[in-house]
């Protein structure tokens, strides 16, 4: 399930960026092309008034979507982050539950797997690349000292 939501993450992400990175190219062209006009005007006239107008236009439009840019950009760092705080709350739910219960298993006289073990270390280190953590680690380094099944199931 967790791969399954990081992968979904990664895709969504991945889109999110792309169309960021598409649309600042596609406005990168409209002001080139802006540029290049005002260029070809500039030669066939002779009017300095002409050339300071388009000139001030052409500074505006730039202007603007730089802020456009800018403020897209923002909005998605503020998903990212959400998605982000979202994702880690719920990683460390799921360790706190699976905890609960080696924990139970054990105090009642029984072993974890390896597996488990293992299953339990990539859910931990998923929460833990996510940042802003700590509160994790003593559960963690508790599940790993916890005894294993004399079989290695």
């Amino acid at each position: 399930m967790l791969v399954l939501i990081q992968a979904a993450l990664t895709t969504v992400l991945g889109l999110i960026i792309k169309k960021m990175w598409d649309k600042k190219e596609a406005e990168k062209k409209e002001l080139e092309e802006l540029r290049e006009k005002t260029r070809q005007e500039g030669q066939n006239k002779t009017c300095n008034s002409m050339k300071e107008a388009i000139h001030t236009e052409v500074v505006e439009l730039e202007a603007r979507l730089n802020k456009q840019s800018d403020d897209r950009f923002a909005e998605v760092k503020e998903d990212i982050c959400l998605l982000k705080d979202g994702l880690q709350k719920d990683l460390y739910v799921d360790l706190c539950n699976i905890y609960d219960q080696y924990k139970a298993r054990v105090k009642a006289g029984g072993f974890i797997s390896r597996g488990e073990k293992t299953e339990y270390d990539k859910i931990y280190w998923s929460y833990h690349k996510l940042g802003k953590n700590g509160v994790a680690d003593g559960m963690h380094k508790a599940v790993m000292e916890m005894p294993e099944s004399p079989k290695g199931e």
